[in-house]
This record gives structure tokens, C-alpha cells and sequence, in this order.
């Protein structure tokens, strides 16, 4: 499948869906063994980043973690049966901040693969958090969650 694409494996403990945007990356296995991908009929970018903030938020993990199989060891599956009831938000509902967002996790996880020290590494994931905070509410506010129900997923999920 030689087009962008959001990868991910089957089995994780939260959302670990990856970018891929020249098309260069395939999973190969079955089962809960390999991994999936997710294109969109436009090949659009940045429906695919939109869509990679929404899947890695912790909305969509605390949704896995209620609908999917569990394994030992705290993994869920993020087989394509998880995802059949995942309710994706209307097309008039597009956040482009959520794409700012995202742009900016891609940069620092980048980034973060060439850091020389642990001050540097330390700093970089204070900024990884940070944006992560921001993308986990600007989803909150998509699906016009109450604080309540945040708070239930942030309880639940944790870090």
C-alpha cells in the first residue's frame, strides 16, 4: 500500500498509531500478531493527522480499554472488531488545531530520537506531555465531553 497511512499494531496498552507518510512501512502477521493501517479515499494528510490526534488521545484508549479483548500484562486489542462502535466525529466538527497539534508531536518525538543528554531528553518530554495534554482536550472538546467525563477518563486511564 504505497499511499500515507496511519500503522498500527494489534495488541498496545494505549493508542500507539504511527504516520506514515510516503507509504513506506508494512505490517506483516495475523491474529493479534502484526498490525493494521487506516487510509482515507483522499489520501489527504491531514485528514490522516486529524485522525492520528483523535486514535492516540486517551478518549480512544479508555473506549479500547471498555469494548476490546484484554490480554495480561494491561494490552487490549486494537483489532478492527474494536473499532466497528468507535464513533468518529462529524466532518463539520474538523479541528485543524488538532493538526497543529500533531504536527508539533511528530517534531518533538523526532527530535527526541537525537537528544546528546538526559537534561535535554528530560525537557523534550515535559513538551511531549504538554502537547499530548493539549490534543487529549481539544478531543474532549470534539466529542463535547462534560468534566465529569473527563474526569472518569483521566482517572482511568492515567499517564
Amino acid at each position: 500500500m504505497n499511499k500515507p497511512k496511519i500503522i498500527y499494531p494489534v495488541l498496545s496498552q494505549k493508542g500507539s498509531f504511527t504516520l506514515d507518510e510516503n507509504g513506506e512501512f508494512y505490517y506483516v502477521g495475523g491474529g493479534n500478531a502484526g498490525g493494521y493501517a487506516i487510509t482515507t479515499e483522499s489520501n489527504d494528510i491531514n485528514e490522516l493527522k486529524y485522525l492520528l490526534g483523535i486514535l492516540n488521545s486517551k478518549l480512544t484508549t479508555f473506549f479500547i480499554s471498555k469494548v476490546a479483548s484484554s490480554f495480561k500484562g494491561g494490552y487490549y486489542s486494537f483489532g478492527k472488531h474494536s473499532f466497528e462502535h468507535f464513533p468518529l466525529p462529524s466532518e463539520e466538527l474538523f479541528d485543524s488545531l488538532i493538526i497543529d497539534l500533531v504536527d508539533k508531536m511528530i517534531n518533538l518525538n523526532n527530535q527526541i530520537q537525537n537528544v546528546k543528554t538526559p537534561q535535554e531528553e528530560k525537557l523534550l518530554k515535559i513538551q511531549i506531555d504538554k502537547v499530548d495534554n493539549q490534543i487529549n482536550n481539544r478531543v474532549y472538546k470534539l466529542y463535547d465531553l462534560s468534566d465529569e467525563e473527563m474526569n472518569i477518563i483521566e482517572e482511568d486511564i492515567g499517564d
